[in-house]
């Protein structure tokens, strides 16, 4: 994506601070600090995939019942199958993370307002299918 695209305003009218949910976890893109502080395409989109990197905590990944414990390590080894991972063993570089919860859902489809209010700073993000 070029820069000029990333350094535009994410939303219109332009908002200082934006709620993203993602899957289950909730994101706080608050540029304060960097530049006119502005939410930018560039802080939505650093912000969603900084969280998605992230280890599951131990206390959720106990939580998980039925197959999603076997469907996030298939997600993973799929990921360092196509190069999107690297294989680690460590407890933060081997980790599951975020993005493994995620399945075959990580193509990035857009951003949806939540509510009918169509609230300029609370969004839903909304996640396909990778095309193969």
């Amino acid at each position: 994506i070029p820069n000029h695209i990333l350094n535009q305003p994410a939303t219109n009218p332009p908002v200082s601070t934006m709620q993203v949910v993602c899957d289950q976890w909730s994101i706080t893109i608050n540029p304060s600090g960097h530049g006119p502080g502005l939410v930018t395409v560039r802080h939505v989109l650093g912000a969603i995939w900084g969280t998605l990197q992230e280890p599951i905590p131990r206390a959720q990944w106990d939580q998980l019942r039925g197959n999603a414990r076997r469907n996030a390590h298939v997600a993973r080894c799929d990921r360092i199958a196509n190069g999107q991972a690297k294989f680690a063993i460590g407890q933060e570089t081997g980790a599951i993370r975020k993005v493994d919860l995620l399945g075959d859902r990580t193509m990035f489809l857009g951003l949806k307002p939540v509510g009918s209010t169509h609230d300029p700073e609370e969004w839903t993000v909304k996640l396909g299918p990778q095309g193969r």
